[in-house]
Order: structure tokens, then C-alpha cells, then sequence
């Protein structure tokens, strides 16, 4: 009889210790679970490997050389710890990670996952991304943790394409807020290193790069205005301008798009201006340049910025009247100060007064004496260049102008 109470009371205690050792996965505790060996079959043939029972969904532990049995979330916990890719991914595609009995499992993957960026241990987070994306995981996340991977391996298209993608699944309005910062800070990086020169990329590649985020985003200024960058630096001036057309209004961006635009366009007009350049004649400190006189007759002209008419010698006047009928005389006079002192000279119009392709219609002439050793038939004044804007380019004996002014 006391042998059988004796019997009894050790069963009690050691129900009570088994009991007191468990655990339920409402009140799961990481450090503690971090106590439980899992039996593995270096500790016994008769006892199934974590992986086995993993597949039998029947796993179990030791704790305190007490067997207790693990659900099926605990199981998981572990298999990710250890880094077992495979048996954790079959268990987590039978399990609803949006409920709330298993939040602590995708609570703790993506600890892992993150953990594995921070430690820039890149293969084995490849490992386990390509693995989850294959077998169907899409959340945002996962994406996002993709693209610093790319990132990584200069892979900055397919970054892009990564940070799109989790766009699309964003759970929320504040994590989409995250991803289109992410977005604009990797483009505002491979651009800004492009231009400087610190990046290896080349312009077609930042070009493709670029066209596809915008396709994107088509309406976002700040990537249009990253495109139109790369288009000037190739001197595609014209369509780095269209590129920023139509484009909605932005608070954030509109004084650096106007300021872009303004920039781009004096580039461009500097450009018409180089491109319509008009040799010049050097003789000693002074420039000559060729003038159509009606399209009939060339003169050679003194160029003068600090005249403010054109004037004509008499015998360059009389050539025009045997050559063309259209030059004719105001029948009145005006005072003009020359080297000699104040002299009155007569006032002629010419239908047209031509510079290269620039023409200026019913230009006043003056008649004025020039030594008939000077080599030149009068000289070109401002009357006639106020009306373009005009660069002198004294290094190639160029005269630039340009109608928009």
C-alpha cells in the first residue's frame, strides 16, 4: 500500500514538472525557446531529424531532458535559425502568415532576412529570397530587401524593377511614401554619379535605366528631370526640353523644374549661336566682316560695336546704285561724330542688309568719307547688331548671332 502511494506522488510531481515545462505559442518566448535542443539523430538513431519531422509535422525538443512536442510555428522559428532554407520554406507555404497565430513566424523571417542585409551576408540572403519569391511570397518587403541586393551586385535596373514591384504590393500608404523615397534616392544616385564620372555605367545603359522608371512614373517631375540630365549631357538639348513637357504640378519640384528649363534653354541657344557662326577677317586689332547689300551686292564692313549706325563709303553707295535699285536717299541729313569732329551725312534705306543668314529689312545707312586706303567699304554698327543677339569669338575670329533675343 505505501509502495503503491509512493508510486502515485512520483507521478504527480512528474506530471507536474512536464506540465510546468511546456508552453503555450500565444505566450511565446524567443529567449526562452532559445533553450530547447532539437533532437537530431546525432543523439539518437531512433529519433527523427528535425527535417523528418518536419515533414511528419509531428517535431519535438528537449528541454531540461524533458521531451516535449513543438507546433508547427516553433518548428519553423528553429529551422530558420538554423538556417535550413528548404525544410523552413516547405513548413511556411502551408501556413497563413497573415493570421495572427502565426504574425511571430513572418515577425521573425523578415528579423532573420533583415539581419542578413545588415551582416552583408548577400549569398545566403539570395538564398533565401529567390527561394521564397519562387515558391510564391510577394510581400513588399521581400522585394525591397531584393533590391538592396542588386544594389550590391550593380544591378541597378533590375533594382529598380525590384523597388516597382514592391510599390505594387505595398500593404499601406506610408510604406508606398517609403518605396517612391527609395526610388527617388537610387535614381538620384546612379544620375548624380553618372554626370560626375564615378560610376562605370554607361550613357546607354543610364539611359534605358531611366526611360523605364519613367514609364513607371511617368507623371513624377523628379525622374523626368533626372532624364532630362543625362539627354543634355550628350548635347540632346531639344529633347532633354520635351522630356520636361507636360509634366503636372508638384509643389516639391517646381522651382528646380522652372530653373532646369531655364538652364537647358540658354544652353540651347548658346547653341544655335555656335552653330550659326560667322568667320571674320582679322586685319591688325580690328575684325571685317562679309554684308549682302539686297542679295546682290558683298560688301566688306568694319565691324564696330561702339558705332551706333552702319555707314557706307560714297563709292560703296554709288556701287549699290549701279547694281541694284534698291537703295534709296531720305533727302535729309543727321549729325555724326567722327575722328575729324561732328560732320552731317546723308541718310540711305536698303530693302535688305544681310549678315550670313541674318537679314535685317529697310536698314538705315549712313554716307560717310573713309580713307581710301582702308581696305573696307564702311563699317557695321550697332543699328544692325541690337537687332540679334551677338557673341564675338575673338580666340576663332568668329561673330555668333541669333534671331531669338
Amino acid at each position: 500500500m505505501k509502495f503503491t502511494t509512493l508510486l502515485k506522488s512520483i507521478f504527480l510531481v512528474l506530471t507536474g514538472f512536464i506540465i510546468g515545462a511546456s508552453f503555450e505559442w500565444s505566450r511565446f518566448d524567443w529567449n526562452k525557446f532559445k533553450q530547447f535542443d532539437f533532437i537530431s539523430s546525432e543523439s539518437t538513431d531512433k529519433i527523427r531529424t528535425p527535417i523528418q519531422q518536419a515533414d511528419s509535422l509531428k517535431p519535438t525538443a528537449i528541454l531540461n531532458n524533458q521531451i516535449l512536442e513543438l507546433s508547427l510555428p516553433q518548428i519553423t522559428v528553429q529551422l530558420i535559425q538554423n538556417q535550413q532554407v528548404d525544410p523552413a520554406i516547405k513548413l511556411l507555404t502551408q501556413m497563413d502568415l497573415e493570421s495572427e497565430d502565426n504574425a511571430l513566424v513572418k515577425q521573425y523571417l523578415f528579423e532573420h532576412l533583415t539581419n542578413l542585409r545588415n551582416l552583408e551576408n548577400w549569398s545566403r540572403l539570395n538564398d533565401w529570397l529567390l527561394k521564397l519569391i519562387s515558391v510564391g511570397f510577394n510581400d513588399s518587403y521581400l522585394y525591397r530587401l531584393q533590391s538592396d541586393l542588386l544594389i550590391n551586385n550593380k544591378e541597378y535596373e533590375a533594382a529598380l524593377e525590384a523597388l516597382h514591384i514592391a510599390l505594387q504590393n505595398a500593404p499601406s500608404l506610408t510604406v508606398e511614401d517609403q518605396i517612391n523615397k527609395q526610388i527617388d534616392q537610387l535614381t538620384t544616385r546612379l544620375t548624380d554619379d553618372y554626370l560626375s564620372g564615378k560610376t562605370s555605367i554607361r550613357y546607354l545603359e543610364m539611359l534605358i535605366i531611366l526611360e523605364n522608371a519613367r514609364e513607371k512614373r511617368p507623371d513624377h517631375p523628379l525622374i523626368s528631370m533626372k532624364l532630362a540630365k543625362i539627354y543634355a549631357s550628350q548635347n540632346q538639348l531639344r529633347r532633354a526640353l520635351d522630356t520636361l513637357e507636360i509634366l503636372p504640378y508638384e509643389s516639391n519640384f517646381d522651382a528646380s523644374l522652372e530653373a532646369l528649363k531655364i538652364q537647358l534653354t540658354a544652353k540651347l541657344n548658346q547653341e544655335i549661336i555656335q552653330k550659326t557662326g560667322i568667320p571674320l577677317i582679322k586685319q591688325g586689332a580690328q575684325y571685317i566682316v562679309k554684308v549682302s547689300i539686297n542679295d546682290q551686292v558683298t560688301l566688306h564692313l568694319l565691324l564696330d560695336t561702339g558705332a551706333s549706325y552702319t555707314a557706307l563709303s560714297t563709292e560703296a553707295i554709288e556701287r549699290i546704285h549701279s547694281e541694284t535699285k534698291g537703295i534709296y536717299y531720305q533727302n535729309k541729313l543727321t549729325w555724326v561724330n567722327t575722328a575729324n569732329g561732328r560732320i552731317q551725312s546723308r541718310i540711305y534705306i536698303t530693302e535688305t542688309l544681310a549678315v550670313g543668314n541674318f537679314i535685317l529689312r529697310e536698314a538705315n545707312i549712313l554716307e560717310a568719307n573713309f580713307d581710301k586706303n582702308a581696305r573696307v567699304d564702311g563699317l557695321l554698327g550697332m543699328d544692325f547688331l541690337s537687332h540679334f543677339q551677338f557673341k564675338l569669338d575673338y580666340d576663332h575670329d568668329m561673330l555668333y548671332l541669333t534671331s531669338d533675343y
